[in-house]
Order: C-alpha cells, then structure tokens, then sequence
C-alpha cells in the first residue's frame, strides 16, 4: 500500500537549495540584489498532466472549489495522482490562487515536480 502525501503550494518562501525556482519564491536563494527574478513555469501543466493521462503514463482525478463571498473568491484546486508509470509521484496536490485557472495551474505543476519532471523544460 502506497502512503499518500500532501503538498501544499505557497506556505514555504525560503528556498532549501540555491537557485531553485519555488512557487511563492520571487528570487534566487541568495538575496542580493543582482539576482533577477527566476522565470514562471509555462502555464501548460495541467494541460501536460492531461496529455500523461491520455497517453497512459499516469492516472489521476483534480477538483476545484470556491470560498469566500462571490466578489472575492479564493479557489482551492486539488490534483490527485493514483498511478504513475514510474511510481513516483503518488499523492495529492494543492494549489490556491484567486482564479480556478491560477490554482489548477500551480497544483498541476507541483504533481509534476513530484513525478520527476521539470515544469520549466515541458514543450
């Protein structure tokens, strides 16, 4: 039996290794001010995790909810991964964002990492 595991995206802005991109993490780890801010991943990953699973790489299920008051919502996106060809990756993934697109996006993107792929290499 597989253990699950839940990541959640945005709560941790201190890079652990030097120079890696983190979602809520503007800069390199360094923080000097000649450090250019690292390059956003494509906003692509939910669409690729769609592609692995058409293509019998991965099976997984998402699902997306709203809080708060309709002028000011806050969506809350859940990906799930259930089987992977390379058994990694296996858990739940969540992001969060003021649109449901923003969220998708950034759990899909953390379920990628977690398969070993690299968001920023995807075509």
């Amino acid at each position: 039996m597989s253990s699950y595991r839940t990541v959640r995206a945005g709560r941790d802005t201190t890079p652990a290794i030097p120079n890696t991109y983190y979602p809520g993490s503007p800069t390199s780890s360094s923080g000097s001010s000649n450090d250019l801010p690292l390059p956003a991943p494509p906003a692509r990953c939910q669409m690729h995790l769609h592609n692995m699973m058409k293509q019998g790489y991965i099976q997984y299920f998402e699902s997306a909810n709203a809080f708060g008051p309709r002028e000011r919502e806050w969506w809350i996106a859940t990906v799930t991964i259930t089987w992977s060809w390379n058994g990694l990756g296996i858990g739940t993934f969540q992001g969060e964002g003021l649109k449901k697109q923003a969220a998708r996006e950034q759990a899909s993107q953390l379920a990628i990492e977690a398969l070993g792929l690299n968001p920023f290499l995807l075509k």
